[in-house]
């Protein structure tokens, strides 16, 4: 019985062996529930000239303040003190709380994606950001695409953030897009 122990714990190796090197990325979720005047965020480092970022964001509470909006935001971010960012914000106003509002972020300021808005939903929004080494950032959201120059832009870090409401961001996965 001693000798079926150790070949019965080797087989258990081998076969883990084999689904460690075959593993997909990871998958990140943050949940980002914040009071009204409050915000949260969640850093990841990233480099490469190229990164692919997918996940959905679902919206499950919105909060009012007087001088705060409920927001989530998905952005790249680099430059001196990572001051730079590119992606993408989802947002609502209190005059119009049945949309969601989409923009692409970008230095030179934001633009709306699509028509800029979309129905309210409680359902999974999936989004992406693809930052290609030729200084293009193409971004998703909703099913809204656009693309922007960033010209010589390295990204350092992913960050997701959000304030007054409680976002959902779920399944996020980061690659190296080379």
């Amino acid at each position: 019985m001693n000798q079926k122990l150790p070949a019965l714990s080797a087989a258990c190796l081998l076969a883990l062996a084999g689904t460690g090197s075959a593993s997909e990325p990871p998958r990140h979720d943050f949940e980002c529930d914040t009071p009204a005047g409050h915000f949260s965020y969640w850093n990841r480092t990233v480099s490469g000239p190229g990164i692919d970022v997918t996940g959905a964001v679902t919206v499950n509470e919105l909060r009012t303040d007087k001088k705060w909006i409920p927001v989530a935001l998905v952005s790249l971010r680099g430059g001196a003190d990572e001051r730079e960012n590119f992606g993408l914000r989802l947002y609502t106003l209190p005059k119009v709380p049945d949309n969601y509002f989409l923009e692409i972020v970008k230095p030179s300021g934001n633009e709306k994606l699509g028509l800029g808005l979309v129905p309210s939903t409680k359902d999974a929004i999936p989004f992406e950001l693809h930052l290609d080494g030729s200084g293009q950032l193409r971004v998703s959201l909703a099913g809204l695409e656009a693309t922007t120059p960033v010209g010589d832009f390295k990204a350092s870090s992913l960050q997701m953030s959000c304030s007054t409401g409680d976002f959902e961001f779920k399944d996020v996965v980061v690659k190296d897009a080379g």
